[in-house]
């Protein structure tokens, strides 16, 4: 090629390389706009349309890459070239899409599951009480399960599953136990008992012990306002809630075999649980429960919650102590029925009650089941209780030949120890853990020393007594002296002359076996420690416990009687409220009223409301009282007219002495500034002459209200009585100062007297009479029909005694009233 055709080649090559270049720059700006444009952009979009961006993307790559291409001139190498670039860029930003496309289709598929999963929920919420919570847990696993069933792993899934759950039954249950009714906390309790498999452990334990503190605390608020319906008296109040603070627990006592409680219902439980083993390790795959008693996780975490063991810590001591803390809850919860308990251990706490009352099926996961049929892997109920009566009942053998069968079965006998012709003290332990709890700890403890198993049944209080053929039971461990010394061998006895133990004769590395005589050659047997059947009759025992302390009952029975106190008060307080708002309407519509329109109209809004009389209303209707009285006053002395005060002042005269004759009562008339009416003079005559007769004694001669600086409604309810009273008064005054009249200051002593008011000690709790006595006067005690009256204090509270005389003149008690209830005995004979 000569040298135009090389330039002319390089020339073309240049142009080519540029083309490739701009086409390049096309194509990059299209897919840019494509994919970032701020409004079309498919990575910007963020609607339901975002799922769908890879179609589009490559839709879209398609059309750009072709519109670069037509601007490509027609050479093979500029198509390549172009081509390569395109195809690493369009590898590049597809993995962006990608990236974005499936985090919108995660963001979206979490949107749709939560959606789902609040209409679940709520819909379980709405219908409170009546709901199906474990229907509703059974759409929340569809919902997870359809979302999410390809793309999380089982353990992943059914955490999300638990999640939602708890999420539901903890919105449901914060709805149903808000009102606090003893038929929304029982069917609380029912579906957390039941709830398990379904939630998170932490959260079931937390609400199962809220519903249970409820429950308790509902029972208490019922029982003090049972109490509080009853009387008003805070002594008697708290006397009935500690009768009624009593239930009777019935519990088996066993003999000795029963010492280290291999035979009590506890234990024929925890039999039943590990399935005779008594192996602390023991775990089901299917449940997740373990140890010795079966714990599932989420109860373990609330029972060590209560008792304060460390949830991580599975050792023996915390399942020990764990598990009778909770065998004791669930048969305080059920009144001490132990096969009840046994229910509710395995069926949760509502089923316990189900059975105990007589019921012939359970519910679980909002299921109802047979108790008589097996359910959900486990035994029958009935069957339950049977295996429960029969390891616990009255022959205590039973438990022992239980266990002795499961180890024969297990595979213990014929078999080498771990420590060989050893072996005999883990032999024991391991063939006594299944009817002994002290042998089940001493083989999780890996107790291989005969000495120390004889010192730690001592300590454990088992009875360890000299070796004495007539004190063996089945199930007994014999220790031996040996020629290497005491306490140097050890076996079971089988309760028929031979053994179960470990024999160093059999072999190399000794064999467990079942030897026929406990009469082993070259070995003294030493002692017995008392692992087995008791020789005494075990018997069922009563006693009682209080169901709440003394500081519980008080605390709540104070707080209950402030709270209907000071709910009482306020219905007082808005009473009067509310009347003085219907006297203020009155008085704004009627501001021309005179003041007896004023009194007239208030004293119709108290009416007979005793409550309202001791208000400031009672006291305005007095003040009104008073301001009559003074303007009447007023009136009359103006006019100078003789009014009926002057009239009772004139015959008061008549009755102390001062007009005691008919000269001194004419030259009062002659001498007097008031004018009398004919009838007024006619009635102070009249009176003269029943004066001079000898005829009865009228306070109203005497005195007036207004001396009393009382009401009309007083001056007229006491005026009879005080006719009597103060007559009477008068004569013994009379007869003691030589026929002298009293005058007008002594004849208001005796009214007062006869008309004050004693303290009876009445003036608890009743919230009308808030710092006012109630009192007793000697008027009050002549309308009611008696004599005279004293007053008693003794320590249940303060009497009052009535008395009237006989016909010889001697003081009879004719009737006792406590005090508080004196202002109810008034008022029912028709004294305000």
């Amino acid at each position: 090629m000569n040298d135009v055709q090389k330039q002319w080649q390089a020339y073309i090559d240049d142009q080519i390389s540029l083309a490739v270049v701009d086409a390049s720059n096309k194509y990059h700006q299209g897919l840019n706009d494509l994919l970032n444009n701020p409004d079309t952009g498919l990575l910007t979009k963020q609607d339901i349309n975002a799922l769908d961006v890879m179609k589009q993307y490559q839709e879209g790559e398609v059309k750009i890459r072709q519109n670069a291409l037509g601007a490509l001139p027609n050479y093979k190498k500029a198509h390549d070239a172009f081509l390569k670039m395109a195809d690493d860029t369009n590898i590049n930003k597809l993995g962006t899409v990608m990236q974005y496309q499936y985090s919108k289709q995660k963001e979206y598929k979490a949107n749709v599951l939560q959606t789902r999963l609040d209409l679940n929920t709520n819909n379980v919420v709405e219908e409170g009480v009546t709901a199906n919570v474990f229907a509703g847990f059974a759409k929340n696993a569809a919902t997870i399960d359809a979302l999410y069933m390809n793309e999380l792993g089982r353990e992943n899934l059914a955490q999300k599953r638990r999640d939602a759950n708890t999420t539901m039954l903890t919105k449901w249950l914060d709805n149903i136990i808000a009102d606090g009714s003893q038929t929304s906390l029982d069917v609380a309790g029912e579906v957390l008992s039941q709830a398990g498999d379904f939630v998170n452990s932490a959260d079931l334990a937390k609400y199962t012990h809220i519903v249970s503190t409820h429950k308790k605390e509902a029972d208490l608020t019922r029982r003090v306002d049972a109490v509080l319906d009853a009387t008003d008296d805070r002594a008697e109040q708290l006397k009935m809630l500690q009768e009624g603070n009593r239930r009777t627990i019935r519990r088996l006592i066993h003999g000795a075999g029963g010492a280290n409680g291999s035979n009590s219902y506890f234990e024929a439980n925890a039999s039943i649980e590990s399935a005779g083993s008594g192996d602390y390790n023991a775990y089901n795959r299917d449940s997740g429960a373990f140890g010795k008693y079966q714990f599932l996780p989420s109860t373990w975490e609330w029972v060590s919650g209560q008792t304060g063991v460390n949830p991580e810590d599975h050792s023996p001591e915390a399942q020990d102590t764990n598990a009778k803390w909770y065998w004791n809850y669930l048969k305080s919860e059920l009144n001490g029925d132990e096969e009840a308990t046994s229910v509710a251990w395995n069926w949760g706490l509502e089923n316990g009650r189900r059975w105990q009352q007589g019921l012939s099926t359970g519910m679980y996961d909002g299921q109802e089941f047979s108790f008589n049929e097996p359910y959900k892997g486990n035994m029958a109920v009935t069957e339950r209780v049977r295996r429960l009566k029969e390891l616990a009942g009255n022959q205590s053998s039973n438990l022992v030949d239980e266990g002795f069968k499961y180890s024969i079965d297990a595979g213990l006998v014929g078999i080498q120890m771990d420590n060989g012709r050893n072996g005999c003290a883990e032999f024991v332990g391991k063939f006594g853990a299944s009817y002994s709890e002290f042998l089940a700890k001493e083989a999780q403890n890996n107790v291989v020393n005969v000495p120390m198993m004889v010192e730690d049944a001592k300590k454990d209080n088992i009875p360890v007594v000299p070796f004495d053929i007539e004190n063996l039971n089945k199930g007994d461990c014999i220790f031996y002296k040996t020629n290497e010394g005491s306490q140097g061998h050890i076996v079971i006895y089988d309760g028929n002359g031979g053994f179960y133990g470990n024999s160093s004769s059999t072999g190399p590395n000794g064999t467990t076996i079942h030897g026929g005589d406990i009469n082993i050659p070259g070995m003294v047997p030493e002692g017995i420690i008392k692992t087995g059947i008791s020789g005494t009759q075990d018997r069922w025992v009563e006693s009682e416990e209080q169901i709440y302390s003394e500081e519980e009952l008080e605390k709540e029975l104070d707080a209950r009687r402030a709270l209907r106190k000071r709910i009482k008060q306020e219905a007082i307080e808005a009473k009067v409220t509310n009347a003085k708002k219907q006297y203020a309407d009155w008085a704004f519509n009627h501001a021309q009223a005179t003041d007896t329109e004023r009194r007239q109209a208030l004293a119709g809004i108290i009416g007979d409301d005793e409550d309202l009389k001791i208000s400031v209303l009672g006291g305005q209707v007095i003040s009104l009282d008073k301001s009559i009285q003074n303007k009447a006053e007023a009136m009359a002395a103006k006019s100078r007219k003789a009014n009926v005060f002057d009239v009772q002042s004139v015959k008061a005269g008549i009755h102390n002495g001062k007009l005691d004759t008919k000269e001194k009562l004419n030259e009062f008339f002659s001498n007097v500034d008031k004018t009398f009416t004919p009838d007024q003079v006619n009635q102070i005559y009249t009176e003269f002459d029943k004066v001079q007769n000898g005829e009865g004694f009228d306070i109203g001669n005497w005195l007036t209200r207004y001396d009393m600086n009382w009401d009309t409604e007083t001056w007229k309810a006491n005026k009879n009585a005080l006719d009597v009273i103060v007559g009477e008064e008068v004569n013994k005054y009379q007869q003691e100062h030589n026929g002298e009249q009293p005058d007008k200051d002594t004849i208001r002593k005796m009214v007062v007297k006869a008309t004050t008011r004693w303290d009876t000690g009445a003036t608890a709790e009743y919230g009308i009479f808030t710092d006012t006595p109630l009192k007793l006067s000697q008027v009050d005690v002549k309308r009611l029909g008696y004599a005279t009256w004293d007053l008693i204090k003794t320590d249940e509270g303060t009497y009052v005694r009535f008395y009237n005389y006989d016909s010889d003149g001697n003081p009879y008690l004719a009737n006792t009233i406590y005090a508080t209830e004196l202002p109810d005995f008034m008022k029912r004979n028709g004294i305000k």
